[in-house]
């Protein structure tokens, strides 16, 4: 699963984290985006938007990067 919340969160930061239970930072980090790509798309503030995009891009891997795998429980 780490590895798909990876993929995910290289094509849409947030989305991956969302995958992995964290759902708060998932939806922070998306939302950072989005804002981000608006400012970008506005022209003169690229030079804003662009490091802001950039930072939740490498915020949202980081975060399915560390996530550890939970144990798995076996019946007992």
């Amino acid at each position: 699963m780490k590895i798909v919340a990876l993929i995910v969160n290289f094509l849409v930061p947030g989305i991956g984290s969302m995958l992995l239970g964290y759902i708060g930072t998932g939806i922070a980090q998306l939302l950072l985006y989005g804002f981000g790509m608006l400012l970008t798309l506005t022209g003169i503030l690229w030079i804003v938007g662009a490091p802001i995009s950039f930072i939740a891009l490498v915020w949202s891997l980081i975060t399915a990067g560390t996530h550890d795998e939970p144990e798995p429980r076996y019946a007992s």
